[in-house]
């Protein structure tokens, strides 16, 4: 049995830009790879069966981590009075944390051009898988588990089926 997650946006399936990660026996990972080949730019060998979800889950820990700071930075950003120039100035050109995530998603915050390329529902629900793993793995994720509860709450506003970027609005929607 093999598992084989992969990592990248609809637009990047659509580009075969994509990446899979197999989780299964090393002896049979050329022949799955050969199949998978013809979808994916990437197909990667990650260990026994599960290996592959274990590596899709912290990529997208980090993402999460990285989408919700990102939401809460530029909200912050807003609130202060720069302007998106400034701001995308800030994120794409000077901060340490620019990088292909910020160049795909500061731009659909900016403008609240939330189409889908990774729904906020599944961002929440890998988060919660995350935080079960975690307990199960007897390894604490206070982060994770904030960030799953807060795209709890942006679901509760309305924002699931809308791109993960959508984040921000819980930011802009919300004072103290």
């Amino acid at each position: 049995m093999f598992d084989a997650p992969m990592i990248g946006t609809s637009t990047d399936v659509e580009a075969k830009r994509i990446s899979i990660i197999v989780g299964g026996p090393q002896e049979k990972f050329d022949i799955v790879k050969n199949v998978l080949s013809n979808t994916a730019s990437r197909v990667i060998y990650a260990g026994k069966n599960g290996a592959g979800l274990y590596v899709k889950l912290a990529a997208n820990m980090m993402f999460a981590s990285f989408i919700n700071g990102l939401a809460e930075s530029v909200s912050f950003a807003e609130k202060a009075g720069l302007t998106k120039e400034q701001i995308t100035q800030l994120f794409l050109e000077i901060s340490s944390t620019r990088s292909p995530a910020s160049n795909l998603k500061l731009p659909k915050m900016l403008n609240s051009d939330f189409e889908t390329q990774f729904a906020l529902k599944h961002m929440r629900k890998d988060t919660e898988i995350m935080v079960r793993e975690g307990q199960n793995l007897k390894v604490p994720l206070p982060l994770t588990s904030l960030i799953s509860n807060l795209l709890r709450i942006s679901e509760g506003l309305g924002l699931g089926e809308y791109d993960v970027s959508s984040l921000i609005e819980f930011y802009r929607k919300t004072r103290i």
